[in-house]
């Protein structure tokens, strides 16, 4: 059994097997009655209303008996304001960014004619980029359709920014802010994520799904051939493309090498985004 413990927040992870069930479930029920008594002993009491319990598992996969389980199961579960459930859709997750970006944008637009530009920009990037950037990461896979939203809400910030109309085009202006579209704020963020952990600076339990590349030869290897000593391994007979992990690596690969030997985070990220831009 695995943890993840946060201030005041703790999340237990096992792994179940459908041929043994019960092993796990009984695991869970001794760690739950571990963790009350020891909040006992010290005056405390485990909120059952807060405790939830989630299983996922693959569509194919019948649903464990899990009735003996004291909790009760949800259908979906938040962590850090993200709420994931079987089918690990962030529609929500996007619904929810949009309704709070929407809601300052409406306040901002009422008080727009009494702020001038610098001001304007400030607001935008303390209430609507970082809502929009928070947690981006998890829709590295998103399809241009899930993340649309998410687009027209970056689209209206611009124009309220500058006070253009609805029907003008916005491309120019995000040059003219140096702003980088949607889908590149997304892969900024998997790519700074994959920096610190090549670079040591990431949390232990993400550094261990990541291994640094091996050389297999004492030739030297050219910087362009894809085989360079600033690159992460990764597994040729792995399947799983819509694995978040997998896919981080792969974006670092693809990186320059110029870019990902860039130990220095701002000078990493500064360099970064010059090649979002350009490509953008």
């Amino acid at each position: 059994m695995k943890s993840h413990m946060y201030a005041d927040d703790c999340q237990l992870y096992v792994a179940l097997s459908t041929e043994d069930v019960t092993t796990s479930e009984n695991a869970v029920e001794v760690c739950l009655n571990d963790i009350k008594d020891w909040m006992s002993r010290n005056f405390l009491k485990l909120n059952p209303e807060k405790t939830q319990a989630k299983v996922f598992k693959c569509k194919s996969t019948n649903n464990p008996d899990l009735s003996s389980l004291t909790l009760q199961l949800s259908e979906t579960v938040s962590i850090l304001g993200v709420d994931l459930n079987d089918s690990f859709r962030f529609t929500k997750f996007v619904s929810k960014k949009v309704r709070k970006c929407q809601f300052h944008l409406r306040n901002f637009f009422n008080i727009k004619d009494n702020l001038n530009r610098p001001t304007r920009t400030i607001l935008i990037t303390n209430h609507i980029l970082s809502t929009l950037d928070y947690c981006n990461v998890l829709l590295l896979d998103a399809t241009d359709k899930d993340i649309y939203p998410l687009k027209l809400m970056l689209n209206n910030a611009i124009r309220f920014i500058f006070g253009i109309r609805r029907r003008d085009h916005v491309s120019p202006y995000y040059r003219m802010m140096n702003l980088l579209p949607i889908r590149k704020r997304i892969s900024f963020k998997a790519c700074t994520i994959a920096h610190r952990i090549f670079y040591d600076s990431a949390p232990i339990y993400l550094k261990e799904n990541f291994e640094k590349f091996k050389r297999t030869t004492t030739i030297g290897l050219r910087a362009t051939s894809g085989r360079d000593d600033f690159m992460f391994s990764v597994d040729k007979t792995d399947l799983n493309s819509k694995n978040l992990l997998y896919k981080i690596k792969l974006l670092w690969n693809t990186l320059p090498n110029i870019i990902r030997k860039c130990e220095s985070l701002p000078l990493f990220k500064s360099k970064l985004k010059t090649k979002l831009l350009s490509d953008a």
